[in-house]
């Protein structure tokens, strides 16, 4: 134990050494798995594809997304994600055990399993090294290529190999397990890909995988050039009034920007300057604003670092370039109605609004890629295009009608009516055109009708007459020109979610908006009919009060301008989300370092015999990494020691904070308890105000339990708290663990079901079932198959099953077992099932339907002790066990599969997020 030291101090350090981080270390591994010391973890469930998802890391000063993906169309069991440890044969006994105990990987068995793509986004320019581990704790021993897609080309590298444990290899210290290094480049904007193909035959089973524990990749050296350039190299559509920004160097004091229209003028230009590119030498700031700039213009641009004297080194940058916006857009989501037939042959009129039979402006003549149509004499003749919402119209492109006998059949419009419409089928003429005959070549251009800048949801072409004058009408193709005037681009962008209750919202405005109005509200309705109008504003940008936590806001914004007609133009209804909760500890911060362990923070007992608390393991990890409620770490707490009725652990904050912010009403505390624990009295203090739990007995419960306080309890208030304490009061010991302390405005609903059941207390009993008595047992007591029954490996007894029956509220549910100490590998499984389960997933075993064989419960947490083992299906890549239940009362059989197996507990939950 150690004396605490400040809470802020840690979080600035913690956060410092991980933004300066020059390092990414992933350790990968199943949801809940212990994370190798000092890695990150990329977790994901076994065969199941949904949970390979892209993850991000914090490295090299930024976000770093790693993504895991196999070739289209393999099946489920190509995506591997393999907890070793719950194999009995686990032979690996050497250092780093949390990092080589799982792996990601394939099954070259599997049709389309190779290769497995790693992809690295979003790593800043520069030089790194890789080091990636390969070695399987049983007995995989197979060979592969790695293929690495880097800045500085395409590198393969054949025949590496994978070592492994309880194999021909037999390795059981770290530094005989094999490893894959390398060297690669980053040019900052691509992604770095690593293609791992298994080479060994997959003919055996112990050569099928191809076997990755973890990675290291450290920056070597970074590329010393401007970097991240905002806009983007080579981006599109940037707005007109854009301000250049970037990334400098560490070592530089000044920037020289180049800027113009040519790329070859701005990489030569010098100090100097040279014709038609702008110079801004020696500025202090990572910014530059060019001024308005040219719709639909591209410029290039060049920032030049420079280092502090005595020696002013200049590092070139690199030349990127950006378009502005073009003047007039093209509007996209066009529906095309004819009030005529179709002709045979002809494509229908989706293709006049599809871009088919374009290309670079020009059509061709295909029939396909046109449409043409015919009605009777005297019915009406139209073509109609109704948008996805009303546009400000200044242009429309025509491509008449264009079959390669076009001169000789003339179907193609000629005199047309010109109709348009903001709401359905309210029609104002705008005028009579003529349109020019198709050339029935394969370059022609068509033609533009001026629109003036109407607004307008649908336009309405009525035909008039046809270039030969008969009933058979044709068209190939239009586009709808128009003005941005409606706000875009939304920040925070439409749908995020955890955005800071303190945010600003801002967006790029209409291109002809005087004013902005502001409306916002967490009632969808109100915002989109207008009622919640928060302010109206002369720039693009609102900083909003503070907001609520857990709530969904919507948004929009009305552009304004008096001078045009019309003089509103509403934005789409945008929303976000804020989030659920404020994180006061997590406890995923602490390492072992000096000054950053997790009783640094949480002052416990240390040099006060009154205080029978300890934070903390008694060496290294000090942070628990097992029992955990969310993340990789929780804290240990244990109390009474040295005969001490109160017990007690403090985070001191040195800055009082506003536990009220964001509407919050709760405090949540997650706490976990263990079956030999005493049941005291647990509290927290909040400010020296005391709160007490209400069940003394929950501190013998091994499961996460969720307590809700209320901070209106609290005198005084929580607008500036300083201190949390947690404690136990009452004579007794044992060891409690705490996580993820936070604040809601809402707290979330906890588990509602928990069974615990005694396993010697069954419905039915039958021989050669006993039971025993055990000090060490809930209750003092378990039950087992003694040694002198017959397993039933094969298939479940029928006769001597033990039932247990209960009563549930109906949904999904999970089994857990704390079983006793076994004897050797094989004696650790049961045949279990609940035979009016509505379904179950993983599905079990096909011999005997509705029973699941339970393997390697032993391997789960260690055999040598008491634990706790959740009931999973060994014949699925043990995969823990749902059943579907309806409401009421079923019936829990178990069945010995192999003997001396000692069952202590049951416990049903439909916390389906408990982990061991």
């Amino acid at each position: 134990m150690k004396n605490a030291t400040g809470c802020v101090v840690l979080c600035l350090l913690a956060w410092f050494g991980t933004a300066q981080a020059q390092s990414l270390k992933i350790d990968f591994g199943v949801t809940g798995s212990p994370v190798e010391t000092d890695f990150q973890a990329y977790t994901a469930t076994h065969e199941v594809a949904n949970t390979f998802t892209p993850q991000s890391f914090e490295a090299f000063g930024t976000t770093i997304t790693v993504a895991l993906t196999w070739p289209s169309g393999p099946e489920n069991t190509a995506m591997q994600m393999f907890d070793r440890t719950t194999d009995g044969r686990y032979a690996y006994t050497g250092e780093h055990g949390d990092l080589l105990r799982d792996w990601t990987g394939t099954d070259g068995r599997v049709a389309n399993a190779n290769p497995l793509v790693l992809t690295l986004s979003g790593l800043p320019k520069g030089n790194y090294s890789w080091l990636s581990y390969h070695h399987d704790g049983i007995d995989q021993t197979g060979v592969f290529s790695a293929t690495v897609h880097g800045g500085a080309g395409t590198v393969t590298t054949a025949d590496l190999p994978i070592t492994n444990s309880a194999g021909g290899d037999n390795i059981t210290d770290f530094a005989s397990v094999a490893t894959f290094a390398t060297e690669f480049t980053s040019n900052g904007q691509d992604d770095v890909v690593f293609e791992f193909t298994l080479t060994s035959s997959s003919a055996t089973l112990t050569t099928a995988f191809f076997v990755m524990n973890g990675l290291e990749i450290e920056l070597l050296s970074a590329l010393n050039v401007a970097q991240n350039p905002n806009p983007s190299d080579g981006q599109t559509d940037v707005s007109r009034d854009i301000v250049l920004s970037w990334t400098p160097m560490d070592v530089s004091v000044t920037h020289d920007v180049y800027f113009g229209q040519s790329r070859e003028d701005v990489n030569a230009a010098g100090p100097s300057g040279a014709a038609g590119v702008h110079v801004s030498p020696g500025q202090d700031a990572n910014l530059f604003d060019p001024g308005r700039l040219e719709f639909g213009t591209t410029y290039y641009w060049r920032v030049d670092e420079v280092n502090a004297t005595p020696d002013k080194t200049v590092f070139k940058g690199d030349v990127w370039s950006f378009t502005i916006e073009p003047l007039y857009y093209t509007v996209e989501d066009v529906t095309a109605i004819v009030s005529v037939p179709t002709a045979a042959g002809s494509g229908g009129p989706e293709v006049i609004v599809d871009g088919s039979g374009l290309i670079d402006g020009l059509h061709g003549t295909v029939d396909g890629t046109m449409w043409s149509g015919k009605g009777a004499e005297g019915d009406p003749v139209w073509l109609q295009f109704d948008f996805d919402r009303v546009y400000k119209l200044y242009g429309m492109l025509v491509w008449n009608y264009n079959g390669q006998f076009e001169y000789i059949l003339g179907f193609g419009l000629k005199d047309v009516t010109i109709e348009y419409a903001t709401e359905p089928n309210e029609w104002i003429t705008l005028d009579d055109y003529e349109l020019t005959r198709g050339t029935n070549l394969p370059d022609y251009a068509g033609q533009q009708i001026d629109l003036g800048g109407l607004a307008a949801r649908s336009i309405r072409i009525n035909v008039n007459s046809t270039h030969s004058g008969g009933l058979q009408t044709g068209l190939s193709e239009i586009r709808f020109l128009y003005k941005p005037v409606v706000a875009s681009e939304p920040q925070p962008a439409d749908g995020q979610t955890e955005v800071d209750i303190n945010t600003t919202l801002t967006w790029r405005p209409g291109r002809e908006a005087a004013s902005h109005q502001v409306h916002l509200g967490a009632d969808s309705n109100a915002v989109a009919d207008g009622a919640a109008l928060l302010d109206t504003v002369a720039a693009n940008a609102y900083a909003l009060p503070t907001l609520d936590l857990g709530t969904t806001y919507y948004w929009k914004i009305v552009e304004v301008n008096e001078a045009e007609t019309p003089a509103t133009w509403a934005s789409d209804v945008w929303s976000f989300s804020t989030p659920e909760y404020f994180v006061v500890d997590d406890f995923e911060d602490y390492t072992d370092d000096t000054g950053e362990e997790i009783f640094s923070t949480w002052a416990d007992g240390y040099n006060d015999n009154s205080n029978g608390s300890q934070v903390g393991h008694d060496t290294p990890p000090y942070a628990e990494e097992t029992i955990v409620h969310s993340g990789g770490q929780a804290m240990p707490l244990r109390y009474g020691q040295d005969g001490a009725t109160t017990s007690e652990a403090t985070m001191t904050l040195p800055v009082a904070e506003d536990w009220a912010r964001g509407g919050a009403t709760t405090l949540v505390v997650h706490f976990y308890g263990d079956i030999s624990n005493s049941p005291v009295q647990l509290y927290v203090k909040i400010n020296g105000t005391k709160v007490q739990y209400h069940d003394n007995s929950a501190l013998t419960k091994p499961w996460w339990t969720q307590w809700n306080i209320d901070l209106a309890s609290i005198p005084g208030g929580v607008k500036a708290v300083g201190a949390l304490a947690i404690g136990v009061s009452g004579s007794g010991t044992g060891t409690l663990y705490v996580d993820d302390i936070r604040l809601y405005k809402s707290a979330p609903a906890g588990a509602t079901e928990q069974l615990w059941t005694e396993a010697e207390s069954a419905t039915a009993l039958p021989a050669p079932w006993t039971t025993t008595d055990e000090p060490l047992a809930s209750g003092g007591k378990y039950v087992m198959a003694p040694s002198t029954a017959t397993a039933s490996t094969t298939n479940p007894s029928t006769t001597d099953v033990a039932t247990y029956t209960f009563t549930v509220a109906g949904g999904q549910y999970r089994l857990w077992f704390r079983l006793g100490p076994v004897i050797g590998y094989d004696n650790d499984s049961f045949w279990v099932r609940i035979a009016d389960a509505t379904s179950m997933d993983p599905t079990g075993n096909a011999d005997n339907p509705g029973w699941v064989r339970v393997n390697g419960l032993a391997g789960q947490a260690g055999a040598d002790t008491w634990h706790w083992g959740w009931v999973w299906d060994d014949e699925h890549g043990s995969q823990q066990v749902t059943f579907t239940l309806p409401a009421g009362t079923h019936t829990l059989e178990v069945s010995y599969r192999e003997l001396e197996v000692p069952l202590d507990l049951i416990l049903i939950t439909n916390d389906l997020e408990l982990q061991r």
